[in-house]
């Protein structure tokens, strides 16, 4: 029974060592490809953005209330947002935190302000908050889950 304990308590201390060792890298990790994504999205590059999402294992909540449980409905509702802007005058994420599940998962939430200008060279400006969960269960970090909410503006702009 000691040995048991002991060895128990030992491969725990190793896999929590293990554990507190790489969740910086982790951390790290997850913000770069985060950058990566807003990238993406700036540039209006759809099929770049796409990438970062797990074609296999992928679900959203989207801001409307309703939830999409594959890439590929997900994907053209995408697409279809990129290509009714012109550009983003602005797109900003504040409040950028990321939580650390373990090697392979972490939680990034964010609060963002965007203005787009339309193909019509109309502006508009939207805010709101989104949780990301990312996964590096297939090797590379994707994101598996996305939410996202809106608030009003400022001074009601």
């Amino acid at each position: 029974m000691r040995i048991l304990v002991f060895v128990t308590l030992s491969f725990f201390l190793f896999a929590t060592n293990s554990f507190a060792e790489n969740a910086p890298n982790t951390k790290a990790d997850v913000l770069k490809e985060f950058e990566k994504l807003v990238v993406a999205a700036r540039s209006l590059d759809h099929s770049t953005y796409i990438e970062f999402f797990d074609k296999n294992k992928f679900s959203s909540l989207n801001e409307n209330g309703t939830v999409t449980h594959d890439l590929a409905t997900f994907s053209a509702s995408v697409e279809q947002g990129f290509s009714a802007f012109k550009s983003y005058e602005s797109l900003e994420f504040d409040n950028v935190k990321v939580t650390v599940i373990d090697t392979n998962m972490a939680i990034l939430v964010n609060e963002f302000i965007a203005t787009v200008i339309l193909h019509s060279g109309d502006a508009l400006s939207v805010a709101g908050a989104g949780t990301q969960v990312w996964s590096k269960h297939s090797g590379s970090w994707k994101l598996v889950n996305v939410s996202g909410s809106s608030r009003p503006l400022a001074g009601g702009d």
